[in-house]
């Protein structure tokens, strides 16, 4: 994990962010609540994202999102991937603010969760994993 401020800039003298910095920036600009962003690159996001639309349906882990029941349906967003960063959070962008997500997944990259603190942000991020685990054996088993 690295601290930056609001531009992506290290707030650690000789640390490096990585190159995906800027998509963290938007969520803390877009949503000042946010107090931590998680990324992670998991099997699971990743082969899900290259099949097309993810919707978790009926998982009791929905829950864990603040929703009222599981007997519902939650897409989850996935955004083609861009090696210009900068024009890849600028599609994202006003995508965000039109219907907030649970969380996101770049296409054949990995997918991204955020909450108030680094321990909020790691249980969302750990939530996701698993519906996409259980999404991904879901579809096998179809």
């Amino acid at each position: 994990m690295i601290n930056v401020d609001i531009l992506g800039q290290s707030l650690t003298p000789g640390q490096k962010p990585s190159a995906e910095t800027l998509l963290h920036c938007q969520l803390y600009r877009n949503f000042p609540p946010v107090g931590a962003v998680l990324h992670g690159h998991s099997v699971a996001a990743t082969v899900l994202s290259m099949l097309g639309p993810i919707r978790f349906s009926g998982y009791e882990i929905l829950k864990a999102f603040g929703f009222a029941t599981h007997d519902m349906d939650v897409d989850l967003p996935v955004y083609e991937n861009d090696q210009d960063i900068g024009r890849l959070a600028a599609k994202i962008d006003p995508l965000l603010l039109a219907d907030p997500p649970i969380g996101y997944v770049i296409s054949g990259h990995g997918v991204y969760a955020w909450g108030s603190s680094v321990e909020h942000a790691f249980w969302r991020l750990e939530a996701l994993e698993f519906l996409l685990n259980c999404e991904l054996e879901r579809r096998r088993l179809t």
